[in-house]
């Protein structure tokens, strides 16, 4: 699981970083664990097909 949640964090945080440039990685952090809290399910099946995540 431990590894899941590690590359579902990559995974948002390179969604994140592609739509908004400008944010900085700390921030990027914040807003993917706070879409996981959110919507784990989702993010998951959305990391497993390959599709992006969008804000």
């Amino acid at each position: 699981m431990k590894e899941i949640t590690s590359d579902l964090i990559d995974f948002l945080i390179n969604s994140i970083k592609e739509e908004k440039p400008l944010y900085t990685n700390e921030q990027c952090l914040n807003i993917a664990l706070e879409i996981i809290k959110a919507n784990f399910p989702i993010c998951a099946s959305k990391y497993v097909k390959g599709e992006p995540w969008k804000l």
